[in-house]
């Protein structure tokens, strides 16, 4: 999608009322397409109080974020979305599925019971032993809109008699759209004797790469269990099994305070940026860099129920050429050490994005280089793009034997690494596709008249630079310390500073330059653009009174978004300077004003 974002606001149609009984939602999209997405995804749903016949579903006026530089909607709202609700000639299925064998005096792993069409409103099942002895959590499943998928588990009490042959399980409906489904078969159970010997294992891990944001990570184990798994970037906490546990939402009696994943990613997408925040970013780099470290101080977890079967999990929300650390658990339910499940854990690295492409545009005449953010919006606009991914580089002027002056303007053309499908070249040919209406553009919004555009030139994408003047200290103070440095190269030196212990960990240069610390917490840092050979400064602010800090440093060449920087080896680690801020941080009244600051940025953040 061209525009930054577009949200539709679905209504009945009047002419064709539903009273109620036509339930549509969009509980993952929230109707809403941003850019570089194509679609959303709704669900709509009769109550069996429905009268058979025709809806429509009307979509009203669309909410479109247009680019900078466009001015009229790029999109009109859909035609009328026809609806039509039929006598159901079959009931719609619940599936549960097969119970394990199970044992006296544990707890079953969850079983899963799912639905292909979720309730219009409610359906409860309710599932019944056909002797004592079985404890059932929950009692009863409730499924609403929008919820395909829930379990229950099984414990054997001591009430349980070993004598009882085939017991049985069966299930009923409840609740006002019972009626639409037909209840699961009854499932004889086994109940062992027997206890495993094997009570716990390590699973297994690979991975599948489907794109440079997308992979697949399959996980195998040789008992059934429930797999906790834990996924960041490279540097994120592995935790422990109680750390894990503690960040996933119950599978058997959900958290109210724990996002599911499906609520973390939905709330992930829903606020997605496109493009610059004045307020946050100083131009399109430092936007894509504050993005990637948002990014990789995210931690997602989840659990799901795992056989001998396997599973695998899709990552389709990830950054190109980014390093990430999947880790995971299997709990089996016969053991109550679960510092006896084994870890497994798995590194690695999504492919790189496409390089990066500038384009020239020729203009006839002498035009200013003021110009060139208003000839940067024609040119973005037919590209499908923000104005801000086309970044100036140069204008120069030419003079031909006949005395006619030409200016061309030059500008390296950007794209986001989450979306690596869009590349910079796709760009600058989405803008030859549209040469006629850039020109029609040019001449009607900015009276120039263009001769050429549509170039395509790869940038280099260079090699990485060294220190010719390696990091010092010059000062600092109780909230703020000074560093000098000089790169062999043009381009970019970085420094993040943090006050936890890390020198057990190791700390990249891609995380300094996104202003993170070796477990990926974003952190006070600084950077300044070098000059090759000069001494730069870098003064970085929000430290604490009293308190030591480590700085790790690297130096970047001028390649955008993904450069060629100073990178750590076994051999040279990153660059670091130990210090302590001067002052007390019991009684600092600056650092006292600082935590009050950051308190209130925490509390604005929990009511947006």
């Amino acid at each position: 999608m061209k525009s930054k974002s577009y949200k539709l606001s679905p209504t009945p149609n009047s002419n064709y009322p539903d009273s109620g009984n036509i339930k549509y939602t969009s509980g993952f999209h929230s109707y809403t397409i941003f850019q570089m997405s194509s679609q959303f995804n709704f669900r709509v749903a009769a109550t069996s109080s429905a009268v058979s016949g025709i809806y429509y579903i009307d979509w009203g006026t669309p909410t479109e974020k247009l680019q900078d530089g466009v001015s009229n909607p790029l999109y009109v709202a859909p035609l009328s979305t026809m609806i039509e609700v039929c006598s159901s000639l079959s009931a719609a299925t619940v599936t549960v599925d097969t119970l394990p064998t199970l044992y006296q005096y544990y707890t079953s792993i969850p079983i899963k019971v799912s639905l292909v069409n979720a309730p219009a409103t409610q359906l409860i099942v309710t599932p019944t032993f056909s002797v004592t002895g079985f404890t059932v959590t929950p009692t009863s499943l409730t499924f609403s809109p929008d919820v395909n998928t829930l379990y229950f588990q099984v414990n054997v009490g001591s009430t349980y008699s070993a004598s009882t042959t085939s017991p049985t399980v069966s299930f009923t409906l409840g609740g006002t759209d019972a009626a639409s489904f037909s209840a699961p078969s009854k499932q004889t159970v086994t109940v062992s004797s027997s206890y495993p010997s094997i009570v716990a294992t390590t699973p297994g891990l690979s991975i599948t790469k489907v794109s440079a944001s997308e992979v697949k990570v399959t996980v195998t184990s040789s008992i059934a269990g429930v797999l906790y798994w834990g996924f960041g970037c490279q540097g994120s906490h592995v935790l422990d099994f109680a750390g894990l546990y503690s960040l996933v939402s119950d599978l058997v009696t959900p958290s109210k305070t724990i996002s599911t994943l499906q609520e973390q990613l939905s709330a992930q997408y829903l606020s997605t940026e496109t493009d610059i925040d004045t307020t946050k970013d100083a131009d399109i780099n430092e936007f894509f860099k504050r993005i990637k470290a948002e990014h990789c101080s995210d931690y997602w977890a989840s659990s799901q129920v795992i056989t001998t079967a396997g599973t695998t999990i899709d990552f389709n929300w990830l950054m190109a050429g980014t390093s990430y650390t999947f880790s995971a658990y299997i709990a089996t339910r016969l053991t109550n050490n679960t510092a006896a499940y084994p870890l497994n854990t798995y590194n690695f690295t999504t492919d790189a994005a496409a390089q990066y492409y500038s384009t020239a545009v020729t203009f006839s005449g002498s035009v200013p280089s003021t110009s060139s953010s208003s000839i940067a919006k024609v040119l973005a606009k037919n590209m499908g793009v923000n104005p801000s991914w086309l970044t100036y580089v140069s204008s120069s002027r030419r003079m031909l034997q006949d005395t006619t002056t030409t200016t061309t303007f030059t500008y390296n053309v950007l794209s986001d690494n989450r979306y690596p499908a869009y590349t910079s070249s796709g760009m600058i040919s989405n803008l030859n596709t549209n040469q006629a209406q850039a020109t029609s553009d040019f001449s009607s919004t900015l009276a120039l008249t263009s001769t050429a555009l549509g170039t395509s030139t790869a940038i280099s994408t260079g090699s990485a630079p060294a220190w010719s003047t390696a990091p010092a200290k010059t000062a600092n103070t109780d909230t703020s310390v000074t560093f000098t440095a000089a790169s062999t190269q043009a381009g970019t030196i970085y420094v993040s500073c943090t006050d936890n212990d890390l020198t057990a960990r190791i700390t990249y240069a891609w995380q300094v330059s996104q202003g993170l610390d070796a477990t990926t917490e974003i952190v006070p840092s600084a950077s300044v653009a070098a000059v090759a050979t000069t001494s730069e400064t870098l003064t970085v602010t929000g430290l604490t009174a009293g308190t030591s800090y480590a700085c790790y440093f690297t130096a970047c060449n001028s390649y955008p978004v993904t450069p060629s920087c100073i990178e750590y080896t076994s051999t040279t680690p990153l660059q670091s300077i130990t210090f302590k801020t001067s002052g007390s941080s019991g009684d600092d009244s600056s650092a006292a004003m600082m935590g009050a600051s950051a308190l209130l940025a925490f509390i604005l953040t929990l009511l947006n």
